[in-house]
């Protein structure tokens, strides 16, 4: 017996040796970052960025590879069953580990699956409302869906996306009642917008941008902690109603299991892609924020968020 102690600790000793020195030769190969959404959106411009980054850090070959599909949940699926060795990474977003496990059952755990390593970037959502909107400050908007109960139209990129939950949680804090009609993505929510047949609308920055400049719509407030650098004379929600935030984010987890040692590599060379002057000014461009943030950190974000949006699902009743 003790023989075999001695073997299963000899053992033990060896693979730990082993984890150790993969650690140390991190990266030895190719890495797949997935995202999952089709290629050409946001997510997929800071996937190709990021790649570009690593690679270059890492010295070895960063392959993005598109996996859309159920509201982003194929891809992220695909890598919560991957090997835990730090070759198969993804390109996260609110609604793939928040939204959507907090209002449907998901084949994957948003806490337990998954290794938070950091978000590369961050956008508040814009209060949006139509151009006749008789409504020239998120006061008077509030006012104004209080006098008449349900009868303004809330657009939303659909039901139970992070657009519709932040609708939800404003009008609970903001103690008004809309009508939630949702639309199959951002753009044709705005199209009903500019018709005149939707009044208010919670849309990340970037998304309405334009439309505010060319005064086809009106923004009133961010729902951020701190007014957007895109708009820095726009307030925001928290200014009006105290405590609310609602912000989209885009990080880059990896399935559980990875050793402390990969994910410090992979968090420095990806603060590092953050901290580049290219990376900043894309940033700008985009009316995206950029971030940078430890693995603790995103974790706690994911854990907070987590909690928030599935009480505000339970609390407004929200289904699939």
């Amino acid at each position: 017996m003790s023989r075999y102690i001695h073997m299963l600790a000899a053992f033990g000793l060896a693979l730990n040796a082993f984890g150790s020195a993969s650690a140390a030769e991190y990266p030895s190969q190719p890495i797949t970052l997935v995202v999952p959404f089709s290629a050409g959106g946001t997510t997929d411009m800071l996937g190709r960025r990021l790649a570009k980054g690593l690679a270059e850090s890492f010295k070895q070959p960063v392959v993005v590879e598109n996996r859309p599909g159920a509201g982003s949940m194929i891809g992220t699926n695909h890598v919560a069953k991957a090997a835990p060795d730090g070759y198969t990474l993804l390109l996260a977003t609110g609604s793939s580990l928040v939204v959507a496990p907090a209002f449907t059952q998901t084949q994957y755990d948003p806490i337990k699956d998954f290794v938070p390593i950091s978000i590369l970037a961050a956008s508040p959502f814009a209060v949006v409302v139509g151009k006749d909107v008789p409504a020239d400050s998120l006061r008077a908007l509030i006012e104004l869906a209080r006098s008449k109960p349900g009868k303004l139209n809330m657009a939303s990129f659909g039901t139970g996306s992070a657009s519709h939950l932040a609708g939800e949680l404003f009008q609970s804090m903001a103690d008004v009642k809309m009508t939630h009609v949702p639309y199959r993505g951002s753009a044709p929510a705005m199209t009903e917008m500019l018709g005149g047949r939707v009044d208010v609308m919670f849309d990340i920055v970037s998304a309405v941008l334009a439309q505010h400049q060319t005064g086809g719509v009106k923004i009133l407030a961010v729902t951020g902690k701190q007014p957007s650098p895109a708009l820095p004379d726009i307030a925001t929600v928290d200014t009006v109603i105290p405590g609310f935030e609602a912000v989209s984010w885009f990080g880059v987890v990896g399935p559980a299991g990875i050793s402390e040692e990969i994910v410090t590599k992979l968090n420095k060379a990806i603060v590092q892609v953050v901290r580049d002057p290219e990376f900043q000014a894309l940033m700008q461009r985009q009316s995206l924020e950029p971030v940078g943030n430890s693995s603790r950190e995103f974790a706690q974000i994911i854990t907070d968020d987590l909690q928030k949006w599935t009480r505000v699902v339970k609390e407004a009743n929200i289904t699939p």
